[in-house]
């Protein structure tokens, strides 16, 4: 499982070590570009040193007037060599002492010249590589120049040698490797600092989380009370808030769902009671003929009901199931409403009701026939069964490319604005109303759970002449 500490620290660590190597890097290069600039810078030096100290007599003669103090360390086991050749003859006129110590010379480098060092490698005093550079430099007059009787062979003033000059890179690149180690182990110990101060930081900003992961486990069950606090960090606070909402909407739905039991225990006892009273006659009358069908009869009618109220429950709880067998296809709801009328003509004639349709004779729409049949025969017995003797029903249709709209209006005189809020509630009844033991207390319930599941929206509205007036659109 993935941590969001560990994740931060990792990613931090590796960040910070990018970064810091990236500008070790940067310094190394530049710390290496001007270690090897002066390390050339000294090369160079040494030549002048070593072509100051060759000499040249009136008759052409080369020779090296050794200065102790400034060739130091080209003595035996110094880290520099010299080795000084005749242009003419490309003799050896002299070398360092480091030279003959080690008993060999330095490679010949082509191309020098006066303007310009020939640069290269070669092996040092201990074995490792050395920097060698040559250049053709002018021999130092040996003679006094102020002296007017000394006269010098044609040419010599023009002597120039050979000079080539090795100096041992061991010391650099000890210093270089050190300079590359150091950025190396600056840019790791950044990364562990970072990973290190990231995973504190973040334990302790994660503290919040913790205290809302406690509490949320010492919770049994859901209460309307908010148990978190929304206080702390600007990015916890949503959290707890939401949570809170969750646990409203848990104990909301934990209620609704206790008393849906409870109403439906309460609907389901009243015809078992009625059928066990019925048993306890047949069973004490036996041999009464008239009774025992009277009991079957009315038995047979609270089964009726009873099978009734549980396909309305089933029918509550096959929400998702309902929903994957849509059928859909094109439904001509006027046509449909019509014959769902005359379905109920003989309860209407019974009553003294009048029924008026109004809108269109034809209207396609796309939808599940079974499900939209059983809205509009709730909603149709609805209005017939709960209207007033003599009253007077009214559907008004009317419908376009984009949707629909049905208006059921029927009077409701037992209804007020506050009954309106409790209509779609399961087992919700009008104290007073007739009819009751005839329907379950679910038809409206289903009749908008249906309708949503379609895509369609049932509402209710108590008009200011007392209709009720069911609307369903889409």
């Amino acid at each position: 499982m993935t941590s969001i500490r560990r994740t931060l620290a990792r990613t931090n660590s590796i960040v910070v070590f990018i970064v810091v190597a990236a500008l070790c890097t940067g310094g190394f290069a530049y710390l290496r570009h001007w270690q090897l600039a002066n390390f050339h810078k000294a090369i160079e030096m040494d030549l002048r040193v070593v072509a100051n100290s060759v000499k040249v007599w009136t008759n052409g003669d080369i020779y090296m007037e050794l200065n102790a103090s400034l060739l130091r360390e080209f003595d035996a086991g110094g880290p520099s060599a010299f080795v000084i050749r005749d242009m003419e003859n490309g003799d050896v006129i002299a070398k360092s002492e480091s030279l003959y110590a080690d008993g060999r010379g330095l490679k010949v480098l082509p191309g020098a010249s006066p303007d310009r060092i020939i640069w290269g490698e070669d092996m040092g005093s201990d074995g490792g590589a050395a920097t060698v550079a040559t250049q053709i430099l002018p021999a130092q007059w040996g003679w006094d120049m102020d002296d007017p009787t000394i006269e010098p062979d044609p040419g010599v003033r023009d002597t120039m040698v050979e000079i080539t000059v090795a100096h041992d890179r061991s010391m650099l690149e000890r210093v270089l490797f050190n300079l590359a180690l150091a950025a190396f182990a600056i840019s790791t110990a950044a990364a562990l600092a970072a990973g290190l101060a990231t995973w504190a930081m973040t334990g302790r900003a994660l503290r919040p989380l913790d205290r809302l992961a406690q509490k949320a486990a010492e919770i049994d069950e859901p209460t309307d009370l908010a148990p978190f606090e929304v206080t702390g960090p600007a990015e916890i606070v949503p959290i707890a808030d939401r949570l809170n909402d969750l646990l409203t909407r848990l104990f909301m739905a934990a209620r609704r769902e206790r008393r849906f039991t409870a109403d439906a225990a309460h609907e389901l006892r009243t015809p078992i009671a009625e059928l066990r009273t019925l048993t306890d006659v047949a069973l004490a009358f036996p041999d009464d003929p008239d009774r025992l069908q009277s009991v079957v009869r009315t038995s047979n009618e609270l089964s009726v009901r009873l099978t009734s109220l549980v396909d309305a429950l089933l029918g509550l709880t096959r929400r998702e199931t309902i929903m994957n067998d849509l059928r859909m296809a094109p439904v001509d709801i006027p046509a449909l409403l019509q014959r769902l009328i005359d379905a109920r003509h003989q309860a209407i004639t019974e009553r003294g009701l009048t029924l008026h349709y109004r809108g269109p004779d034809e209207h396609l729409i796309d939808s599940d026939v079974a499900l939209l049949t059983s809205v509009l025969t709730n909603l149709i017995g609805n209005a017939v069964d709960y209207a007033p003797q003599g009253a007077e029903i009214t559907l008004t249709y009317s419908g376009g490319s984009d949707g629909f709209r049905l208006d059921v209006t029927n009077p409701a005189p037992d209804l007020g604005q506050a009954d309106l809020a409790q209509l779609f509630q399961p087992f919700w009844r009008k104290r007073g109303t007739q009819s009751d033991r005839a329907h379950s207390g679910l038809g409206l319930t289903l009749s908008q759970n249906f309708a949503d599941i379609l895509g369609m929206d049932l509402s209710a509205n108590l008009l200011t002449s007392g209709n009720l007036q069911l609307t369903l659109s889409k």
